[in-house]
């Protein structure tokens, strides 16, 4: 990072933002009680120090210590920041007079010089603005040192306002006419569940054509802003690099795929096949070594273990595999390191919360493969109080994806025929599991197409060759597993 750039320390904030946050700006960041003002500002001051521009933290109510320790919670160790001498905490008493506010802002100048300071967060403005409220003369003296003071500075002030429950305007004299930024951050409850907006009610010099954002606040990250990727902007599939699906009939019909793309896998309503899927599943990511992560709507981290280790023993387990002399503990070895399980339940959470659980997940993982499992559990749960929302953040999720080179795979079973077909209009491929009746037996075909070629129909005859095929290819002497004499 440049001398002269400054950071948000969210990318999204730093795509939609970025220009309002150069130096000599002043940012205000409001809201109700408990919405992440002091997470936002402490992110800032944070991704700022640890670039090397020092820090000072201006609070008149809360310990250092407890501080510190909140912020680790988001992986934000400001005890290090310190001792390098990157962060300075300054704790400064209510002032109720002209001379003690005189006094106050001499004391802040000094910490600034001393410590030579490029950001400055006062949490919060608001007990100042009350007090100086009815002194026009010592409201203009605060207002205008604050603002004076990212441009001696040349860094960027934020400053820290309470709005009262139930409220959205920002009752502090007029505070926010002359800053070059305010957010506000709001949430509310609906069906139980939390949903948080950060508004931008004013960004000078940034381009906005979204002024609510949905973000959320997570463990180990912090605020996680959702900011719709811009198409624009968007790498193109990475057709220079092939995962190749271990089946022939489907090979024949997809091709195969890219990193980015998006596969959509459904099964019937009472999820019948869906060990063959996983099966699929598993020898694709074998094959092509994909770095993977699994997240599931449906089933907790360890049953979704155990229903591929059960895969496994399959795969490793009888026909070829078997003949070859299949090295199991080596296939398993493999797999554990691929493979990480996540789960999710779509009941605890607003869309906004589960999506920003994803990506920082996604994020922290940085896999190849991403894996949603039982998204009709999703979409049954939100997609039915409100579709077009449901599938805008689908959207917005595989334009994400297929920006981070990331092939995508949902699995579904088929119990809304609507969200199976936006799903399928949007996908690069599909795989439909379906159950015939033939006399008294109930016998499985595929149906398989890919984006702009014709479809094809895999009978029972083909699928049993399959799934030979995915035992050859991942037990056979190329893939490694096999016991060497």
């Amino acid at each position: 990072m440049q001398e002269h750039q400054f950071t948000w320390g969210i990318e999204a904030l730093d795509t939609v933002l970025k220009p309002a946050i150069a130096p000599r700006s002043t940012i205000l960041i409001a809201g109700n009680p408990g919405t992440g003002k002091t997470t936002l500002a402490a992110t800032i001051c944070y991704s700022n120090a640890v670039r090397g521009k020092p820090c000072l933290y201006i609070t008149f109510h809360e310990e250092k210590e407890r501080f510190i320790d909140q912020m680790k919670r988001f992986d934000m160790d400001f005890e290090e920041l310190e001792m390098k001498n990157m962060f300075v905490y300054l704790r400064l008493p209510l002032v109720t007079t002209e001379d003690a506010l005189s006094d106050m802002l001499t004391r802040i100048t000094s910490s600034v010089e001393r410590h030579g300071v490029r950001v400055v967060v006062v949490d919060s403005y608001t007990p100042l603005g009350k007090a100086t409220l009815n002194d026009i003369k010592a409201r203009t003296l605060l207002q205008n040192f604050f603002y004076n003071l990212a441009k001696t500075i040349n860094g960027i002030v934020v400053l820290i306002a309470e709005v009262p429950i139930g409220q959205e305007t920002i009752a502090l004299g007029d505070i926010e006419f002359v800053t070059d930024t305010v957010i506000l951050l709001k949430h509310r409850v609906v069906r139980g569940l939390i949903e948080r907006t950060l508004e931008i009610r004013k960004a000078r010099g940034a381009k906005i054509t979204q002024a609510e954002l949905p973000f959320s606040i997570v463990d180990k990250r912090g605020i996680v802003v959702i900011a719709p990727p811009l198409i624009e902007r968007l790498k193109p599939p990475r057709i220079d690099i092939r995962v190749l699906l271990p089946c022939k009939s489907l090979m024949e019909t997809i091709d195969h795929l890219h990193p980015g793309h998006y596969l959509y896998i459904v099964v019937p309503p009472d999820a019948r096949g869906y060990n063959y899927v996983l099966k699929l599943i598993s020898a694709t990511i074998l094959l092509n070594r994909l770095r993977t992560l699994i997240i599931s709507y449906y089933w907790s981290p360890e049953e979704f273990t155990e229903l591929l280790n059960e895969i496994l023993e399959e795969l490793g387990g009888y026909g070829a595999c078997v003949k070859r002399g299949v090295d199991a503990e080596a296939l398993r070895n493999t797999f554990r390191e691929l493979v990480e399980v996540y789960s999710l339940n779509p009941a605890s959470m607003s869309l906004e919360e589960l999506y920003s659980h994803e990506l920082a997940k996604i994020e922290s993982y940085r896999p190849q493969l991403v894996v949603f499992d039982r998204t009709d559990v999703l979409s049954s749960i939100h997609g039915a109080v409100d579709m077009a929302k449901h599938f805008m953040y689908l959207r917005n999720q595989l334009l994400y994806l297929r920006h981070r080179d990331v092939l995508t795979v949902r699995i579904a079973a088929l119990v809304d025929e609507g969200m199976y077909r936006r799903e399928s209009s949007i996908a690069d491929a599909v795989i439909r599991l379906e159950y015939r009746e033939q006399g008294a037996i109930i016998k499985p075909y595929l149906y398989v197409w890919r984006s702009g070629r014709d479809p094809k129909i895999l009978d029972p005859d083909l699928i049993h060759m399959c799934v030979a095929e995915m035992d050859r290819l991942i037990c056979g002497e190329e893939s490694g597993y096999t016991k060497r004499a």
